[in-house]
């Protein structure tokens, strides 16, 4: 099991020896039209595909990756010493909207390559004086995580037309 933390970036960076792994999220605000919001969690404002990333102090909690497709649903804690993510929550509403994180090598922006990167929904939104912290997780129910899976009669026979019936 990975766990993508501090740690876990840390070691990452020094394997590659050269330049430095970023923590990165892009929130979609809205999608008619398509709007969204760039985050990075680095010194100074990166651009990466044409995006600017706004920096942002950010600690993620509880994200893993592992063969046994844990479930739990992870936090994304941003700085709101200087008032941006506050300003940003109180704006818009983005509780259902789909948050991507990213992990983006500094020397390798102008290049098309990510190492890491998942799509979550923002599940909850808690604010502070000192951060804000957003609970994302994995929507499974929405048919494009799993194939569906079309059960015709003729390849089950078993198969009646209306459950119902049977009540």
């Amino acid at each position: 099991m990975l766990i993508f933390d501090d740690a876990y970036l840390s070691k990452l960076t020094g394997r590659y020896g050269k330049g430095t792994f970023l923590k990165a999220i892009v929130f979609t605000e809205s999608t008619s039209p398509l709007v969204k919001k760039y985050w990075v969690d680095h010194q100074q404002e990166i651009v990466f595909q044409g995006n600017t990333y706004e920096r942002l102090h950010m600690k993620w909690g509880n994200i893993k990756a592992s063969s046994g497709m844990d479930l739990e649903g992870a936090t994304i804690s941003v700085s709101n010493l200087a008032r941006k993510a506050e300003d940003y929550v109180e704006t818009i509403d983005i509780k259902g909207n789909e948050i991507l994180l990213q992990f983006l090598h500094l020397s390798l922006l102008n290049t098309l390559t990510r190492f890491y990167e998942r799509l979550f929904r923002v599940m909850a939104v808690h604010a502070d004086a000192m951060t804000i912290t957003f609970t994302v997780g994995r929507d499974l129910g929405r048919g494009h995580q799993l194939p569906p899976e079309v059960m015709l009669k003729e390849d089950y026979p078993g198969l009646i037309d209306n459950p119902l019936k049977l009540l």
